[in-house]
């Protein structure tokens, strides 16, 4: 049986660090992860093609992505280019050399008009960004590719999260600074350090969903951006910095879907716990 070896594009973004620190803790050491700044593997296929030869990987995950809802919309060309017609390409040459492909998607190809509501793997995506109109539009590119494995996610937060939302927060608050969250923004939250352990041992080990194209990665528990915040600043003893506001108090011109919780019609551990919120 061929040896698993794992190709990470991407070396800077949240997802990318926590799957190479879970890797490495679990000492699983057949992996290696690149970094675009250094690669630049969007633009030019060929250096990718050359990396598979060298390295002989069994799985490759795709962690590039332009996430930026503002920055989406001022470089519309990029977004699709690299969150829509890159995954494709790269669905394409894995098909070619036979190997497995992971490739992250969004809660963001939902509108998110209905209050309180679970969108599972079965839901239309009605995305209202142009972010999310760019990873809706790879999840259907890549859809006929039985080899592609699509992990749609929600809000992410973690130890190496810092450039996402709650993390965000969260720095503020270990600075004693005042923070104001959204009571309106609602999400299942996933916790980093849970996704990548759920890659390593129920996708690539244990090679569990290998005939889905499709799934959805979230936590049973929904919370406002506020409620969520809240939590984990009670946990830095700094409730008293967390401030209640809706989300048209950051004046902004992209349009934020409100309610995007995910559900899995799928069976599977999320290793949720109250310690994630430390």
């Amino acid at each position: 049986m061929k040896k698993n070896r794992v190709l990470i594009l991407g070396k800077r973004g949240a997802v990318s660090k926590e799957i190479a620190n879970t890797f490495k803790k679990r000492k699983f050491n057949n992996f290696k992860i690149i970094d675009r700044k250094k690669k630049d593997i969007i633009n030019n296929l060929s250096i990718l093609n050359n990396l598979i030869e060298n390295y002989k990987p069994t799985h490759i995950i795709n962690c590039l992505a332009l996430t930026g809802l503002v920055y989406c919309e001022k470089n519309i060309i990029k977004s699709y280019n690299v969150n829509s017609f890159f995954p494709f390409k790269l669905a394409e040459l894995t098909k070619k050399k036979k190997l497995k492909l992971i490739h992250f998607s969004t809660d963001a190809v939902f509108d998110g008009y209905t209050k309180y509501k679970k969108y599972s793997e079965k839901d239309i995506p009605n995305p209202q960004s142009v972010y999310g109109k760019s990873k809706s539009l790879a999840d259907k590119l890549l859809a006929p590719y039985k080899h592609v494995l699509i992990i749609r996610l929600p809000i992410l937060f973690g130890p190496t999260n810092n450039k996402q939302i709650i993390e965000k927060l969260k720095s503020r608050l270990l600075n004693n600074k005042k923070v104001f969250a959204s009571s309106d923004i609602f999400s299942t939250p996933v916790y980093t350090p849970n996704l990548a352990e759920f890659i390593l041992s129920t996708i690539i080990v244990k090679n569990k969903f290998s005939s889905k194209n499709l799934i959805h990665f979230t936590s049973k528990k929904y919370f406002s951006i506020f409620s969520l915040i809240k939590k984990i600043a009670k946990n830095l003893d700094k409730e008293h910095l967390v401030i209640k506001v809706k989300d048209s108090y950051f004046k902004s011109d992209v349009k934020k879907p409100k309610n995007l919780g995910l559900r899995s019609i799928f069976k599977y551990n999320t290793m949720h716990s109250e310690n994630n919120y430390k």
